[in-house]
């Protein structure tokens, strides 16, 4: 899964986030990322096609889909609630 999540991160990010590490609990609006919404808007609808969810509106509102350890952990609950893959 992680995997899969890092390479939409790349394709839509330009960053590998399993060698920067550093970067994984780094806002995506922060000063280091500076990621554009449109890319995010993509790289979300990339996860739920991938992944055969749909994430929650409510936490993506509440700024959870705010990191990549949070979009990780978005996509593992919802893998794991609904039983899907």
């Amino acid at each position: 899964m992680e995997n899969a999540i890092n390479a939409i991160m790349i394709k839509r990010l330009g960053i590998n986030f399993v060698e920067n590490k550093d970067l994984a609990n780094e806002c995506f609006f922060g000063q280091r990322i500076k990621a554009p919404i449109h890319e995010l808007l993509l790289s979300l609808i990339d996860i739920e096609k991938e992944f055969h969810i749909h994430l929650s509106e409510q936490k993506i509102i509440d700024g959870k889909y705010d990191t990549y350890n949070h979009v990780i952990e978005l996509v593992r609950e919802e893998i794991e609630e609904f039983g899907v893959i």
